[in-house]
């Protein structure tokens, strides 16, 4: 398997969001999400363990308000609700 290049312009092991948010929903409720974090956004089906389809809703998260320095915060992680 090959190393996707990040953001920063190197590639790295680790885990990011969409990584967690598969393996939580995995784990936890035994749905299979795709853990391409653009592929994650915009999925709107995935399939459980014993490989019944589910539909999925999307949940967005509320943008923070904005900080002491100006900058706004924004939610980095998306949700599903089944």
């Amino acid at each position: 398997m090959a190393w996707k290049e990040t953001a920063v312009g190197h590639n790295g092991k680790g885990v990011d969001c969409s990584n967690f948010t598969g393996f939580v929903y995995n784990q936890g409720f035994g749905i299979r999400l795709n853990t391409d974090v653009r592929k994650q956004s915009e999925q709107d089906r995935a399939e459980e363990t014993g490989g019944r389809a589910v539909r999925l809703h999307r949940v967005d998260l509320p943008r923070a308000s904005r900080t002491g320095s100006g900058r706004s915060g924004v939610a980095t992680c998306s949700s599903f609700g089944g």
